[in-house]
């Protein structure tokens, strides 16, 4: 009789956890600290089945997505609606239901930060921080120092004569 490995006892029957914990941005150390096995065995039953890294592929790009679309909404600025509720007796069930008392629409102005990693890691050669500067030279440098206290002097000369 052959064992089991532990994929079959440890992950398999568990898939749709995996994926509740890929949608609730936990990585990959974290998934193998819930299901109890190795970070490599993980790396190898991803290799070995393909329904695993199907979960894991579907249900981190969701995510994913989200982020990126609430990043995209945070560097242009929105709007939201400010409830206010206050419990209140409602004389013909004489009971206490929760009433809205006022809604208010106030805008988050648009988030520098977000405005910035966006723009750093869609248009990297517009905005990177990063320059790459050659300092290869070809051929002797060659560099050359004058007096420049004569020509200075002729050009106070010149500025007095206007």
């Amino acid at each position: 009789m052959s064992r089991k490995s532990k994929y079959d006892t440890h992950v398999k029957h568990r898939l749709k956890e995996v994926a509740a914990w890929c949608r609730d941005g936990l990585i990959d150390v974290q998934i193998v600290k819930k299901l109890g096995v190795g970070l490599t065995s993980f790396y190898q039953y991803q290799k070995d089945h393909p329904e695993l890294i199907e979960v894991l592929k579907k249900n981190k790009e969701v995510v994913d997505i989200e982020v990126e679309n609430s990043t995209l909404k945070s560097a242009h600025g929105y709007e939201v609606v400010e409830t206010t509720k206050e419990m209140r007796l409602n004389p013909d069930t004489e009971k206490y239901e929760l009433v809205v008392i006022k809604e208010v629409i106030k805008h988050v102005p648009p988030n520098v930060t977000a405005q910035i990693f966006w723009l750093k890691n869609r248009k990297p050669e517009q905005w990177s921080d990063r320059h790459d500067i050659n300092h290869n030279f070809v051929g002797p440098a060659k560099i050359e120092f004058t007096d420049n206290s004569e020509v200075e002097e002729e050009e106070e000369i010149k500025e007095e004569n206007e």
